[in-house]
């Protein structure tokens, strides 16, 4: 009795790769050439393989997929490190009132903005989500929120 600890096949298209490699090497190149440093070079790369990913690699086999997949999710872990390293900590905690809050201050602190903002959108996103389950079933309201 044999046990496979990994089931690996080296047997795929290497087009796809080569796609993704072509993008991830010619969208830098391209903005560098165009002088356009506003745009960061990250979203236009998201942009660029969602767009060549819907329309040119359509018809690609399953192994080529999950292999795919497995970078894109790679990718997505690593955009979320890079998004964690930019975040200056000095700033949030420079942002947490010392004073006696009012209105204008309020206003002005973008921390408690933020906040406020972001318990609305979940309240209301969940009062949608319950109101829509009373018409059409939803097993889980708060992953459909």
């Amino acid at each position: 009795m044999e046990i496979y600890l990994l089931n690996i096949s080296f047997d795929f298209e290497y087009l796809p790769l080569l796609i993704v490699v072509a993008i991830a090497w010619f969208v830098p190149m391209l903005l560098s050439i165009l002088r356009l440093q506003r745009i960061p070079a990250v979203i236009v790369e998201i942009i660029t393989g969602f767009l060549i990913g819907r329309y040119l690699l359509m018809n690609i086999s399953s192994g080529s997929m999950e292999i795919l997949e497995f970078i894109a999710l790679t990718g997505f872990i690593f955009l979320m490190f890079l998004s964690g390293l930019e975040i200056n900590t000095d700033q949030i905690v420079a942002a947490f009132p010392r004073r006696k809050l009012t209105l204008p201050r309020f206003l002005k602190n973008p921390l408690l903005v933020g906040l406020v903002f972001f318990i609305l959108t979940l309240t209301l996103s969940y009062a949608g989500a319950t109101a829509l389950s009373a018409i059409v079933y939803i097993p889980n309201i708060w992953y459909f929120s």
